[in-house]
């Protein structure tokens, strides 16, 4: 019986079958997942954070099915794919684990540089010029005309007394006349 299920590949159906059911459970219990882990103050992220995890669900969960079905066919037609596994193993064990730093790397450093960027960027921009704000020609032509006009030494010295700052404590009393 064993040998009957090796030699045909039904080992390989019972596996594809597993894989099926687990995907399914996985996709109906990630929104489970994702609402325990995120918090409910960040529903925005919550459904960013599910619609990403279905996603991984999805490829990953195709990635398995078409291997299954593919080592099926494989063993119909009688070729032998352990010489093709061991490459393919031997191949991943010796440089699998540098792609792997490699990309974690990579991701530290995007989300180092998306972090910092913004505040480096922040403190390097200046404004170097004057925002000319109009919506027409007609508000245009109004705030050039601004340039020319000029106040008189009365408005200056109106607008110097109006915005003088009031005198805190204790200096308010100092500025009162002594009681008689």
């Amino acid at each position: 019986m064993w040998e009957q299920f090796m030699d045909n590949g039904v080992w390989i159906l019972v596996a594809v079958a597993i894989g099926v059911v687990l995907f399914f459970l996985l996709w109906r219990w990630s929104s489970w997942i994702v609402r325990k882990l995120v918090p409910e103050q960040l529903e925005e992220q919550r459904e960013r954070v599910k619609r990403a995890v279905r996603l991984v669900i999805a490829i990953v969960g195709g990635i398995l099915l078409a291997l299954g079905i593919t080592a099926v066919v494989v063993s119909r037609y009688g070729v032998d794919v352990t010489p093709t596994l061991d490459a393919v193993g031997g191949w991943f064990l010796e440089h699998g684990i540098r792609i792997l730093v490699i990309i974690f790397l990579s991701y530290l450093g995007y989300m180092i540089t998306r972090a910092v960027m913004p505040r480096i960027i922040d403190g390097l921009i200046t404004v170097r010029g004057v925002i000319i704000g109009a919506r027409t020609p007609e508000q245009l032509a109004d705030n050039l005309k601004t340039t020319d006009w000029e106040m008189s030494v009365e408005e200056v010295e109106q607008l110097d007394e109006m915005s003088q700052p009031v005198p805190v404590y204790p200096y308010w009393m100092q500025a009162m006349p002594p009681p008689e």
